[in-house]
C-alpha cells in the first residue's frame, strides 16, 4: 500500500536554498528508502540546513543507499544537460556508475568508521553536457555522525579545478587516467560510436563478460565480433541514440557463445547517450554488470518461498506480518480468503474488527501483551471468525514474535492455522464424555478399573461416596475384603469363568459388599470388560457398578407381604375349619363369604406378583438387554465409524438415541411405580434442604443455562425425604427446559400459609385439612394454553414433540403420585409465551 506523500514545505532545515532547496522541498521522499522528511534524523536534517544555504559547491551522500543531496554551488558542475535533477534522491551507483568503481570504496571507507579524506586536482570523469567529461575536483569527503557517534553519511566539500589543470600536457595524462579508470573498473564499460556502432573504448571486464579478448573488441562494429548479441541489444542502443535518454535495464537475460556451447546470464544494464561538445549524439555508453549469481539466488529464495507457502497451505496454515509503524497487517493468500479480506495488506484495527466480538478482546489483548514485551514479546491465541457470506464459522490459531531493532518493536511475523477440524472434534468428543458421565449418572451408574499389574482398583467419586470409601485407589485386598463371605465363591467362580480362554472377557455379577464406613451389607450389580496386554496376559477390567440394594429390598419386601398374606389366609381357612362346625347352619354363607375371600387373595396375590414382576422386569430383564444394545453401539462407534458410510451412521446414531430414550423410560416407569409401593414411614423434613440437594444435582445444568433462580425461605413438612426431591427434581428439571429461545431461565420457589378455603374450588371437597402449605414454582418460559392445566399430569402425556424437547411424558405423573402419597394434590396455570406456575399443596 503507498503511503501518503509527506509535504515538506513547513520543515524548518528545508527552508531556502534557491533552486536546490525549492527542488528538494517539492521531491517525493517516500519513494525513496529514506521515507518522508518527518522521519529523517537530526544528523541528516542539519546536515541538509548547512548544504542548502552554503554558497560553496557541497554534495551529501546519505544512508546505506548513499541517497545523494546537493546545493545551488555545486549545480554547475553537472554542466547544461546531463544529470541535474536526476541526482537528487538517488542512490550514488545508479546516477555516478561511471565513477563509483572509484567513489564507491572511499565512500564505503568513511562510512565503515575510516578518517576524512581530501583530494586535489582529482580527476573524476562524470556524464554531463551529453558525454562523459574529465572533470577535475579539489574535494574532501567527511564522515556524518548522528546523535550515538554512529557514520550515517558522507560530506563532501568540492570545487571543480578542471580549467586550472586543463592543459595539453595535463589532458593527455588525464585521458590516459580515464582510460585506465575504465580499464581497471569491475563492471563492464563500453563506448560504441557512429551508425556501425564501433568499439572506442573497451574494458577487460567487459571481454571477459562476451567470451573475448580487448583486441578482438578494439575498433571494430560490436555486432560483427559478437553477432548472438544483436537481439534486443542493438534495438536498445539504436533507440537511446535517437531518443537521447538514458536506459536502465535490470536483471536483463544475456546469451554468449563460448568455447563448450552457450552461456547464459543475467546483466544489470545502463546505456547513456555519447555527445560531442556541440550535444550531437555519436554513440552510446554502455555500462554492464554480471548479477547472474545474484538472479539465481534470488529465484532459489523465491522457490523456497513458493514451497513454504506451499507447505503451509497442506498444513491449513497462513504467515503474516505487521509493520508496527503503520499497523498494516500483509497476509498470505489462505489468510484473506479465511477473513474474506480485498487485498493482501490490510490495517491491523480493521482485522481485530473481523474477530467473533466474544474473542476480539481477549485477542488484541494476547497482541497487545507481545507488543509490550510480554511472554517474550510471543502471542498464542485461538479465536472465531465467521464468514460474512455463508455465516460459516471457523475457528483459527494464530502464533507470532515481536522483532525488535535496538530494543524497539518494529513488526510481527507470524503465522495462523485453521483449527476448525480439531476443535469441533474436541467439542464432540467432550459433549460425548458429558453425554456418557449423564448416562452413568441417570442410570445410577458407577464406574471402576482394575489394574492387576499394580494390583489397584481405581473407582469413580461416586463409586467412592455410596460404598464408603475414604479414596479412589484401594489395593485388590481391600476391594475383596468388602465382598460379603456368603457371596465370595459364587464371585470367584464367575471372575474364573469371564477369564477362560473360551469366554469372551465379559464378566457380569450380583453380589453383596460391606460398606466400608458402616459395614452395612448393599447388593450390588457388576458389568465388566476384560483387556489383554500384546503378550495375551489379562492385564486390566473396565466396567460399571449399580447400588441395587433397594431394589432388592422391594422385591424382598413384596416376596415377604404375599408371604405374610398367604400366611394370614392359611390362618383364617384353619379358624373356618375349627369352628366350621359350630357354624353348620351358616356354612353356605361361609362358605361363599370364603370363595369370596379366596378369590380376592388370588387377586391380590396376582396384582402383587405382576408388580413384583414389572419391578424386576424394569430392574433387570428390560434394562440388562438395554445396556447391551447401547455398549454394542458405542462400541460399533468407537471401533467401526471409519468404515460405516453416511446412511451407516445415521442408522447407528437413531439406535444410540433411542437406546437413551428407552433407558430413561424405563428409570420413569420404574420410579412412578416405586411411588405406588414405597410408603415409607414419614417424617419432618425441611423443604430448604431439599431444595439445596436438587440443586447440586442440577447444578451442571444450571451453569449451562445461566438460570436465574430466586428460593423464598420454605417450611419443614411431614413427609419422605426422597419422594420430595423427586418431586422438585421434576419441576425445576422442567422451568430449565422449557425456556424460551434466546432466553435465560428465570425461576422463583415460594410458599404461603394458606386456610383450607383458599384451595381452588375443585380442591376443597377432595383435601380436608384445615390449613396447607402452598409451595409454588413459576418460571418465565414458553407456558401452555390452559385447557392442558389437567392433562399435563397423565402418564405419557406431552405437549410438545421430543424434537421441540426430550422427555418421556411421565415427570409430572410422578409428581402427583408423590402429592397423593403426602395427602396433597397439584395444580397448574399458564398461558402461551407467559411462563407456568406449578402449586403443590401439603398439609400444615
Amino acid at each position: 500500500m503507498t503511503s501518503p506523500r509527506v509535504y515538506t514545505d513547513s520543515f524548518p532545515f528545508l527552508q531556502g536554498g534557491g533552486e536546490m532547496g525549492q527542488l528538494t522541498r517539492q521531491f517525493d521522499w517516500s519513494k525513496t528508502s529514506l521515507g518522508t522528511p518527518d522521519t529523517w534524523p537530526a544528523s541528516l536534517c542539519i546536515s541538509l540546513g548547512i548544504l542548502l544555504n552554503s554558497k560553496f559547491p557541497m554534495f551529501l551522500y546519505w544512508g546505506p543507499d548513499y541517497i545523494c543531496f546537493y546545493n545551488d554551488a555545486y549545480r554547475p558542475s553537472l554542466g547544461v544537460t546531463g544529470k541535474h535533477p536526476a541526482v537528487l534522491g538517488s542512490r550514488g551507483e545508479d546516477i555516478w556508475p561511471e565513477v563509483w568503481a572509484f567513489n564507491g570504496p572511499r565512500l564505503n571507507a568513511i562510512m565503515a568508521g575510516g578518517e576524512a579524506t581530501w583530494e586535489e586536482d582529482q580527476l573524476l570523469p562524470i556524464y554531463r553536457n551529453g558525454k562523459m567529461e574529465p572533470v577535475y575536483w579539489t574535494y574532501s569527503y567527511s564522515p556524518v555522525k548522528d546523535e550515538k557517534g554512529q557514520v550515517r553519511g558522507v560530506f563532501v566539500a568540492c570545487t571543480e579545478t578542471t580549467q586550472k589543470v586543463l592543459t595539453v600536457q595535463q589532458l593527455a595524462v588525464s585521458e590516459q587516467r580515464f582510460q585506465n579508470l575504465i580499464r581497471q573498473a569491475t563492471a563492464g564499460i563500453i563506448v560504441l560510436t557512429g551508425e556501425s556502432l564501433r568499439v572506442t573504448i573497451v574494458n577487460e571486464a567487459y571481454a571477459r563478460l562476451v567470451n573475448r579478448t580487448v583486441e578482438e573488441l578494439l575498433h571494430h562494429p560490436l555486432f560483427e565480433i559478437i553477432p548472438e548479441a544483436t537481439d534486443p541489444f542493438q534495438t536498445i542502443i539504436q533507440g537511446v541514440m535517437q531518443s537521447g535518454e538514458p536506459m536502465y535495464l535490470y536483471e536483463q537475460p544475456y546469451q554468449i557463445q563460448v568455447e563448450n556451447g552457450t552461456r547464459q546470464g543475467f546483466l544489470n544494464l545502463v546505456y547513456q547517450p555519447y555527445r560531442e561538445q556541440d550535444g550531437t549524439i555519436t554513440g552510446v555508453i554502455v555500462f554492464c554488470q554480471d548479477v547472474t549469481s545474484q538472479v539465481h539466488a534470488q529465484q532459489e529464495l523465491l522457490n523456497k518461498s513458493r514451497d513454504l507457502e506451499l507447505a503451509l497451505a497442506i498444513g491449513n496454515l497462513g504467515s503474516f506480518k505487521v509493520d508496527l509503524a503503520s499497523r498494516i497487517s500483509t497476509h498470505a493468500q489462505q489468510i484473506m480468503d479465511w477473513f474474506e479480506l480485498p487485498s493482501k495488506e490490510y490495517p491491523l484495527d480493521e482485522v481485530f474488527q473481523l474477530i467473533h466480538e466474544q474473542d476480539r478482546e481477549k485477542t488484541i489483548q494476547a497482541i497487545e501483551d507481545s507488543i509490550a514485551g510480554k511472554q517474550g514479546g510471543y502471542h498464542n491465541v485461538t479465536y472465531r471468525v465467521i464468514s460474512r457470506q455463508n455465516g460459516h464459522l471457523r475457528y483459527l490459531h494464530s502464533m507470532g514474535q515481536v522483532l525488535t531493532e535496538k530494543g524497539q518493536p518494529i513488526s510481527i511475523s507470524g503465522i495462523i492455522q485453521d483449527v476448525t477440524p480439531t476443535v469441533v472434534s474436541r467439542q464432540a468428543l467432550e459433549e460425548s464424555e458429558a453425554a456418557l458421565r449423564d448416562a452413568i449418572e441417570l442410570a445410577e451408574l458407577t464406574t471402576w478399573t482394575i489394574d492387576l499389574a499394580k494390583g489397584q482398583m481405581y473407582t469413580s467419586e461416586k463409586y467412592a461416596r455410596k460404598f464408603g470409601l475414604s479414596h479412589t485407589e484401594i489395593s485388590l485386598e481391600k476391594a475383596w475384603s468388602m465382598v460379603h463371605p456368603d457371596d465370595r465363591s459364587h464371585l470367584t467362580r464367575l471372575w474364573e469363568q469371564s477369564l477362560s480362554p473360551e469366554s469372551n472377557g465379559r464378566f457380569e455379577a450380583e453380589y453383596r459388599i460391606l460398606n466400608a464406613e458402616t459395614g452395612h451389607a448393599q447388593a450390588i450389580q457388576v458389568i465388566g470388560q476384560h483387556y489383554r496386554n500384546a503378550k495375551g496376559e489379562v492385564h486390566r477390567f473396565l466396567g460399571t457398578a449399580r447400588d441395587i440394594t433397594l431394589e432388592r429390598a422391594l422385591q424382598n419386601t413384596l416376596e415377604n407381604e404375599v408371604q405374610k398374606r398367604t400366611e394370614e389366609l392359611a390362618a383364617v381357612n384353619e379358624e373356618l375349619q375349627a369352628s366350621s362346625e359350630e357354624v353348620v347352619k351358616s356354612n353356605e354363607i361361609l362358605s361363599t363369604h370364603l370363595e369370596e375371600m379366596t378369590q380376592l387373595n388370588r387377586l391380590l396375590h396376582l396384582s402383587n406378583d405382576r408388580l413384583k414382576q414389572f419391578a424386576y422386569v424394569a430392574s433387570h430383564d428390560l434394562q440388562e438387554p438395554l445396556r447391551k444394545i447401547q455398549a454394542f453401539s458405542t462400541l460399533i462407534e468407537k471401533k467401526y465409524a471409519d468404515r460405516l458410510d453416511e446412511q451407516g451412521l445415521t442408522i447407528l446414531s437413531k439406535i444410540t438415541k433411542s437406546g437413551e430414550q428407552m433407558s430413561t423410560l424405563i428409570q420413569d416407569l420404574l420410579a412412578f411405580s416405586r411411588l405406588a409401593v414405597d410408603q415409607d414411614e414419614k417424617m419432618i423434613v425441611s423443604l430448604q434442604r431439599v431444595l439445596a440437594r436438587v440443586l447440586e444435582s442440577l447444578e451442571i445444568r444450571l451453569q449451562e443455562t445461566k438460570a436465574d433462580l430466586q428460593i423464598d425461605p420454605l417450611p419443614a413438612l411431614l413427609g419422605d425425604e426422597s419422594q420430595l426431591r423427586q418431586l422438585f427434581q421434576n419441576l425445576l428439571s422442567n422451568a430449565l427446559k422449557f425456556v424460551k429461545a434466546g432466553e435465560i431461565p428465570r425461576i422463583h420457589v415460594y410458599s404461603q400459609l394458606i386456610p383450607s378455603g383458599g384451595l381452588p374450588p375443585e380442591l376443597q371437597t377432595v383435601l380436608k385439612a384445615p390449613r396447607y402449605y402452598r409451595i409454588s414454582v413459576a418460571d418465565q418460559g414458553i407456558g401452555f394454553e390452559p385447557q392442558y392445566a389437567e392433562r399435563l399430569f397423565e402418564v405419557f402425556q406431552r405437549l410438545h414433540t421430543r424434537q421441540q424437547y426430550k422427555g418421556t411424558g411421565i415427570g409430572l405423573a410422578i409428581c402427583q403420585r408423590v402429592m397423593e402419597n403426602h395427602q396433597g394434590a397439584i395444580t397448574a396455570e399458564s398461558e402461551p409465551g407467559q411462563g407456568a406456575t406449578f402449586h403443590v399443596f401439603f398439609p400444615a
